[in-house]
């Protein structure tokens, strides 16, 4: 599975960064995209995963454009957005196989086993009846992501996936998210919390003033050249950014 950016440029109307992106990649890599509030790392996101037009540009899975793919098997999505609040979450997590359905939406064995598998490895049976209204913001999320690897595709596009999260399930995902790696999976993330996963992925996307950026491993201490502040430095020994 290959994933290549295109001379992308991605907002509504005006573009969010001066350059076009250029950047391809290969299966089993993890990538945190960071920034400040309003640079545009959501738009970014929903633009690589077909959910707004590109202002020019393209998106192309193992050289096909994603316009010309069933994006659903291909690509699965977390935003921030809430589903219906009428749903349970048995029902939310069961959306995550309606790519693979008839035209009924019935599930098969090979559905309900993947559905299982996932609800035992995140210990989602206690909430299953329960209304999506009536879990917390923290519950809530881990049971999206979940719907997310039900959908069981080889790239996964997460919106602030760690939000709402107490330390132990942002390990918890975090864990699950590498666990996909292994498995061949493009995990591409936004996130505030950037020591909590610097060594955790493979890339860092940035986006600042404008400016997009691609931070290798190994470099991880460019990003406090982007963001200069005389308040933060780069723990070398500790491979940490810390405040001062």
């Amino acid at each position: 599975m290959n994933l290549k950016i295109s001379d992308l440029l991605f907002g509504y109307n005006i573009p969010l960064i001066k350059s076009p992106m250029q950047v391809e990649i290969e299966e089993g890599t993890i990538i945190a995209v960071v920034g400040k509030n309003g640079m545009g790392k959501s738009t970014l996101l929903k633009t690589i995963a077909g959910i707004i037009p590109s202002l020019s540009g393209e998106v192309f899975i193992d050289s096909q454009r994603i316009d010309n793919y069933n994006i659903s098997k291909k690509i699965s999505v977390v935003l921030t957005t809430k589903p219906l609040s009428a749903l349970s979450v048995k029902e939310v997590l069961s959306l995550g196989r309606i790519p693979y359905t008839n035209r009924f939406n019935q599930l098969n064995v090979k559905d309900k086993q993947i559905i299982e598998r996932i609800i035992k490895k995140l210990n989602l049976q206690s909430l299953l009846n329960k209304k999506i209204n009536q879990i917390s913001d923290g519950e809530l999320q881990i049971v999206m992501i979940a719907r997310a690897l039900i959908q069981d595709t080889p790239i996964i596009i997460l919106d602030e996936p760690t939000t709402h999260l107490d330390l132990d399930n942002k390990a918890i995902v975090l864990g699950i998210l590498k666990e996909m790696k292994e498995e061949g999976k493009i995990i591409i993330f936004s996130t505030h919390d950037i020591n909590l996963v610097l060594s955790r992925v493979d890339l860092i996307w940035v986006i600042n003033n404008k400016e997009f950026q691609q931070i290798s491993k190994g470099k991880e201490r460019e990003i406090v050249k982007i963001f200069p502040s005389k308040n933060l430095i780069y723990d070398e020994k500790c491979k940490i950014i810390r405040l001062i």
